[in-house]
């Protein structure tokens, strides 16, 4: 602990003990403050508050995989802070050439519209990319067995061009971060999501909302229990999209009935779209019938 001069004033008064490992104290009163985190043990005031001792008498685990687990956490918390978009940086690029220098940081590949070649940073970390903004369009995404997580896509908004995502053997890809692709619900045509072992059934079903998509790869799934009857509602569900990596041709009867409850509710969504796009079509056609009377009914008397 140091010391530090500040003006201390009456809304300093309840700052007390932190938690956090910046502890500054105020030579006005010796009251320790932390500007850091505003997580109070001890109040003069007050004292100690009630969720202050209960975390005083939690036991201290510090065997080697308990210390192992608070080191991967930390390691973690530290990757995703540098997963976070910056604005200054999209305002300076652009949201495409953001997008480019982001996922070349991370070690993946992107490809412009009009340009037959895939940029990549080099060993030492270069890149062959504009350092201002200029007019090009983000047609792929490379993102490999990397370290792609949510927060990643916030560095991936607004790409009305992009037309290929690959995140095949990306560990921190979860049911999570597919909700996150809705953002290229009218641009995406390939989605490669093979290997990506945190993806379950309850997953896939958002990618229904993808209405472009030609092409889903699932290789490497074997994790997933119902993995070919998910592929054969997803086909069924999206028409258009062809389902890669899973031969859902010879699905066994047993496999049919223990159906997981994400299949049910895909089915149960799918019956409700089926029931609302019915009554669209019911309200127009009877929307029509009610012109067509009052049409004839002026031709009539128009005649007379």
């Amino acid at each position: 602990m140091y010391a530090q001069s500040l003006n201390f004033s009456e809304s300093h008064q309840n700052n007390v003990l932190s938690r956090s490992t910046c502890i500054r104290i105020a030579k006005s009163g010796f009251q320790p403050i932390c500007v850091l985190k505003r997580t109070f043990l001890y109040s003069w005031k007050k004292g100690i508050n009630r969720d202050t001792v209960i975390w005083l008498q939690q036991p201290i685990d510090l065997s080697v995989e308990n210390i192992r687990a608070w080191i991967t956490r930390k390691e973690f918390n530290a990757l995703r802070d540098t997963h976070r978009t910056q604005v200054s940086e999209i305002n300076k690029l652009g949201p495409d050439l953001q997008a480019a220098h982001f996922v070349l940081k991370h070690k993946g590949s992107v490809k412009f519209h009009n340009l037959d070649r895939w940029f990549k940073a080099d060993k030492d970390g270069k890149m062959d990319l504009p350092i201002t903004f200029t007019k090009t369009y983000l047609k792929a995404i490379d993102a490999s067995n990397t370290t792609m997580m949510y927060e990643s896509f916030d560095n991936m908004e607004n790409l009305p061009h992009l037309r290929y995502l690959n995140l095949s053997n990306c560990k921190y890809i979860d049911d999570w971060c597919l909700d996150r692709l809705v953002q290229f619900r009218e641009t995406l045509f390939v989605l490669d999501l093979s290997g990506c072992v945190n993806v379950s059934e309850r997953g896939l079903v958002t990618i229904i909302k993808l209405n472009c998509l030609k092409r889903l790869i699932l290789k490497d799934m074997n994790h997933l229990q119902h993995a070919k009857l998910i592929a054969l509602l997803l086909e069924e569900a999206m028409p258009n999209c062809y389902i890669d990596g899973i031969d859902y041709t010879n699905i066994s009867k047993s496999e049919r009935e223990d159906e997981p409850q994400s299949v049910s509710f895909m089915k149960s969504w799918e019956k409700r779209a089926m029931a609302e796009q019915m009554d669209v079509v019911a309200a127009v056609i009877r929307d029509y019938g009610v012109l067509e009377n009052t049409n004839n009914n002026r031709a009539k008397n128009n005649k007379t």
